[in-house]
This record gives structure tokens, C-alpha cells and sequence, in this order.
């Protein structure tokens, strides 16, 4: 067993005197590449602030490690993202990729996945078909994002256009290929094509009947969305969330249905969704609807 921080006291690769040259000091590993390598992983997993992503980032280009591990290349472009830093995490994917013979899948996806998460959704369109174009292998790590920026920027063609690659790929049954399809459509208000892949699914986890009924619920189909919020528990199991429960809140809020609205709030106070100020207010503008409504009956 040897100590990191004597092997940096000959070459040093994090500046000293700082917390994280103290947490590697103080750790202890077997001297091969696989344990450096997973040392490495396990630091970046702690590191919170860009000062220390920094200081790693200069430790693994020093040792090589950035260039002959994709692992470590791709966790170190995720936590770049996650510094709002998507120039250093770009310009970090186009220099590892030089290094390659040709771009990896993985750090595409990785890259990709960075985009979609920050809203940059020309950009993730952009690599999508970078990869098409360079024959990098698309996979169902891939599409998911790809449906995710489509969504954000309500872009159509371009979602039904990736869409068909998935199916001609053989991703069409994947369940979260599908999971993000259901949320795409819906998103879109194309109902028809949203339902039509919902129904045809083999597995439904919480995620898509949560979209299919935000769907209906946005698109002022209140029947709809009470019908499959109920089927959902009833036929399923399924325990709603505070977003499916908003959502059936604001269906039955249009339909002014007063004992399917009581019903509602009686679930969210016993699965204690009561709590959550999105499910409370939601409730209370269905309520004083149903208040005002009742009002201007009697009058």
C-alpha cells in the first residue's frame, strides 16, 4: 500500500495546503493504473465546488488519465455541467475526442445529456446528428435526451424525425425510449401519437401515466385525465405523485366536479402530498372555484 500524498510529494499534481490535497494525503491505495483510475472517480464524486473540479482536472490531463480513460473524461464533463460550465465541459469533449480514432458513445451521450439538462436544445440537436453523421453508435442512452430537448422547444418534425431512427434502430420498446416518447407527445399537445405509444406499451412506470394525464389535463380533456388517474391506482397500484395529483386537482377543477375535487384532496391529505404547496394551491383555486360557482347558482 502506498500513499497518494507521498506520491505527489514527488510530482505534485494538486496544489497543497488546500482541502482536497488533504483528502488525497490522507488516502491510501494500491499503486496500479485500476486504482488510481477509481481513486480518481471516487474524488470527483466528492468534489462540490470548481475550484477543486479545476484542480482535478489539471491532476488527471498531468497523468495522462484524461485522455485514456472515457470513465474519467465523462464524469469530469458531467461535473463541469453541473458548474453551469458547458464551455469548459464543450471544449473538453472536443479535445478528448482528437485523441480518440473516432467519437465515443459515450462521451456523446455524456455531452448530449449535458445539453438537455440545461435547456441548450439546438446544441444537443446538433451533436445528435453529429453522431449520425460520424457514425458514432446511437443507443437508447441517447434518444431520451434528444426527446427531452425536442420537448423543451416544442420542435415536431424534429422529434417525430429522431422518432423514426429509434424505431429503425430497434429502440422502439425500450421502456424509458418510450417513457420519454409519452412525455414528448404530450408535451407537444399531440395526443393522438402520445396515446398511441402509450397504449401500446408492454410496462407503464409512474412517469408515463403521470404525462399521459398532464396531457389531457393541459389540453382541456378533464374526463380523460380523472379516467386514467383512477385506473392508474385502481388497475396499476400505482401511487400518484404531487404532479399527477395537480394535475387530476386542475381536471376536476374544470369540470367543477365537487365529489371527484373532495376525493382529491382526501388522497393528497392522506399520502401527505397536502403538505407540498403546489398540491395545496391547486386545491384551494378548485375549491374556490366550486365556492364561486355554487354562489352564483343560488343567484
Amino acid at each position: 500500500m502506498h500513499r497518494l500524498g507521498s506520491l505527489l510529494s514527488h510530482k505534485p499534481l494538486l496544489k497543497p495546503r488546500t482541502p482536497l490535497y488533504s483528502l488525497i494525503s490522507s488516502s491510501t491505495f494500491t499503486y496500479s493504473p485500476n486504482s488510481i483510475e477509481i481513486f480518481y472517480d471516487n474524488l470527483l464524486k466528492s468534489c462540490k465546488g470548481s475550484s477543486s473540479l479545476k484542480q482535478i482536472h489539471s491532476a488527471l490531463t498531468t497523468t495522462g488519465l484524461i485522455t485514456t480513460s472515457p470513465h474519467l473524461s465523462a464524469q469530469i464533463i458531467i461535473k463541469y455541467a453541473k458548474c453551469d460550465d458547458l464551455i469548459m465541459a464543450r471544449l473538453l469533449f472536443e479535445n478528448i475526442n482528437v485523441c480518440y480514432d473516432e467519437p465515443t458513445s459515450f462521451l456523446c451521450n455524456t455531452m448530449i445529456r449535458a445539453y438537455a439538462n440545461v435547456g441548450q436544445c439546438f446544441e444537443t440537436f446538433k451533436l445528435y446528428s453529429f453522431m449520425r453523421k460520424t457514425g458514432t453508435f446511437v443507443n437508447n442512452y441517447t434518444y431520451p435526451f434528444v426527446f427531452k430537448a425536442c420537448a423543451l422547444s416544442l420542435l415536431v418534425r424534429e422529434g417525430k424525425a429522431v422518432h423514426g431512427d429509434a424505431l429503425k434502430n430497434g429502440f422502439g420498446s425500450d421502456l424509458y425510449v418510450e417513457a420519454c416518447l409519452v412525455d414528448m407527445y404530450a408535451k407537444c399537445g399531440l395526443l393522438v401519437d402520445c396515446r398511441k405509444i402509450f397504449d401500446e406499451m408492454s410496462t407503464k412506470d409512474l412517469v408515463c401515466w403521470t404525462a399521459m394525464i398532464t396531457a389531457y389535463e393541459q389540453a382541456e380533456k378533464p374526463e380523460e385525465a380523472l379516467v386514467l388517474f383512477k385506473k392508474m391506482q385502481q388497475e396499476e397500484g400505482l401511487l400518484a405523485d404531487s404532479i399527477a395529483v395537480v394535475s387530476v386537482a386542475s381536471a376536476v377543477g374544470q369540470l367543477g366536479d365537487v365529489r371527484n375535487a373532495q376525493t382529491v384532496h382526501g388522497y393528497a391529505f392522506r399520502k401527505s402530498l397536502i403538505e407540498e404547496l403546489c398540491v395545496e394551491n391547486e386545491l384551494w383555486r378548485v375549491k374556490t372555484n366550486q365556492r364561486v360557482e355554487s354562489h352564483s347558482n343560488k343567484h
